[in-house]
């Protein structure tokens, strides 16, 4: 059964959805490593679902998609700042993956999980899957968007 990108959160504001998986799923982990503190578990799709729902719960009142891509941009910016000084053995480092049981994995994990999670939501906001509710950009700044994420 495909399921409704609103079950996902997508469907409400796909910028901010990307800024909280970026500073989450990828920045957190990096910086922090083994230290990583605020660890979570999703390990269905239900637990997953009602992550996004938080997050989402979190979000100011009134905020519009343009600032959520600020936040996206805030947060690539601090993962350029995290990796830049990295080797090729750092991206061996561990860093923790909240979702299905993947507990630590390493740096390049995650940076690779951002690429195809980015691809991804983008894919299903111009499609037009991600509910229609936040503006889909032209598509000269998606694919500006997508090819300068690092």
């Amino acid at each position: 059964m495909r399921r409704s990108p609103h079950e996902h959160g997508l469907g409400q504001d796909v910028p901010y959805h990307i800024a909280y998986f970026d500073h989450v799923m990828v920045a957190d982990p990096i910086e922090f490593g083994t230290a990583l503190q605020d660890r979570f578990e999703c390990l269905t799709m239900r637990q997953l679902n009602d992550w996004n729902r938080a997050e989402f719960a979190r979000r100011r009142p009134g905020q519009t998609p343009e600032e959520s891509v600020a936040d996206i941009l805030r947060q690539r910016e601090r993962i350029r700042t995290l990796i830049a000084p990295l080797t090729d053995p750092d991206l061996e480092k561990p860093a923790f993956s909240h979702f299905f049981g993947v507990g630590f994995s390493t740096v390049g994990s995650a940076l690779a999980g951002r690429g195809s999670t980015r691809s991804a939501k983008v894919g299903s906001w111009r499609s037009g899957s991600g509910g229609g509710i936040s503006p889909c950009p032209n598509r000269s700044f998606t694919a500006a968007w997508l090819h300068t994420s690092d």
